[in-house]
């Protein structure tokens, strides 16, 4: 999709169309960081959302409700986590025209929070440096007593 916004069409509908699409993913991205950046998630904002006549039913509001608890926890996971690789929570770089990064948001794309790093990425890190290790350790060579001779193929002719 990225790529394909990326052109500019000959035709001027089509490139109006294009642009309208681009501005459209603009806004989303900006509204979509402005959330992840609110830290109070008031619920009664959640309300205000819910379609008409959801309020009624107690069970429909209350899977809303979990689902937008859920959707606030994820976003702020995917907030430490960013922080902790440097990355840009809101596209990891996959987003050329990205608001926040303009596509350079991978990981290592910035200075990692060190506490975060810390927290999350080096217990990791560590976990597999130990791994290799103890498979290296485990790993025996061959000796030149157990190999055996290579025999020379034989021709069916």
């Amino acid at each position: 999709m990225e790529d394909l916004l990326a052109q500019q069409p000959a035709d001027p509908m089509t490139a109006a169309v294009f642009d309208a699409l681009r501005r459209r993913r603009e806004r989303d991205a900006i509204a979509a960081q402005e959330e992840i950046s609110n830290e109070g998630n008031n619920l009664d904002d959640v309300e205000e959302e819910q379609p008409e006549g959801v309020g009624s039913d107690p069970g429909v509001a209350d899977i809303l409700r979990r689902l937008y608890d859920e959707v606030a926890a994820l976003r702020t996971r995917n907030q430490i986590l960013a922080d902790a690789l440097g990355a840009c929570a809101m596209c990891w770089g996959e987003i050329a025209d990205c608001p926040m990064c303009r596509g350079r948001g991978s990981p290592g794309g910035r200075t990692p929070i060190e506490r975060e790093f810390a927290k999350y990425v080096s217990p990791a890190v560590e976990r597999r440096r130990v791994r290799r290790a103890d498979e290296k350790s485990t790993r025996m060579p061959p000796e030149s007593s157990n190999v055996l001779p290579v025999e020379e193929p034989v021709s069916l002719k």
